[in-house]
């Protein structure tokens, strides 16, 4: 059975274009988990690429 994650990154595949994709959602994983780096290595994370600002 696939994990959660996989399917996300399945997705991910089958949607890039040249239009950006945004995946919103509380995963409520620790930012090392291999779910969390398995899908940032296909994303950027907002939080991270503003320098961590929220506003």
């Amino acid at each position: 059975m696939k994990h959660p994650s996989d399917l996300i990154i399945q997705k991910i595949g089958q949607l890039k274009g040249d239009s950006p994709e945004i995946l919103c959602g509380d995963f409520n994983l620790p930012p090392a988990s291999d779910p969390k780096v398995k899908i940032a290595a296909y994303l950027n994370d907002a939080y991270r690429a503003t320098g961590g600002s929220r506003f």
